[in-house]
């Protein structure tokens, strides 16, 4: 169960590298997008706000709102009490330019609770949909000995993606 005594603070890209680290290098594969996107905040932080989520003055949690898709990544742990009070700091930053997310990515328990608090700020019905999981392969794939099958590639147009996602 989540202890819902977070504290929600607005970082600088270089501050919110330091401080999420560690949660950044936990989750590696949920952290990748945030990761994407903080390279992105570096290049041009007018576009991108920044968050860390803290639970006893340590950080547990990064999220990270790209203004111009009004999307919101979300790395490590985010309780309904912080997505609250990202809402709230991006409605008194923007105040009636602050429009709904579009949406949001990251591990399931942040996404529902990103859901909850979009439903109670906004007032409508959130449609979530199954959670995302992604694969990466960081190194090649090493033949292994006695293993039924065979690693094909299959190219991102192919109409085989969808049935093998499925």
């Amino acid at each position: 169960m989540l202890s819902a005594n977070q504290n929600l603070c607005q970082l600088a890209p270089v501050t919110f590298q330091a401080e999420t680290l560690s949660v950044l290098a936990a989750w590696p594969v949920q952290s990748r997008r945030v990761i994407s996107r903080l390279a992105d905040a570096h290049e041009s932080p007018e576009n991108f706000r920044l968050f860390a989520a803290y639970q006893d003055g340590v950080a547990v949690g990064a999220l990270c709102y790209e203004l111009r898709k009004s999307y919101i990544c979300a790395a490590g742990t985010v309780t309904v009490e912080a997505a609250r009070s990202l809402l709230a700091a991006l409605s008194e930053e923007f105040g009636e330019g602050f429009i709904r997310p579009t949406g949001c990515d990251g591990p399931p328990l942040a996404v529902d609770a990103l859901a909850t608090a979009c439903e109670e700020v906004f007032s409508g019905c959130v449609c979530s949909t199954d959670s995302m999981e992604t694969m990466i392969l960081d190194t090649e794939p090493r033949s292994t000995v006695g293993v039924p099958g065979v690693l094909k590639h299959v190219s991102p147009c192919s109409k085989l993606l969808p049935i093998l996602a499925m």
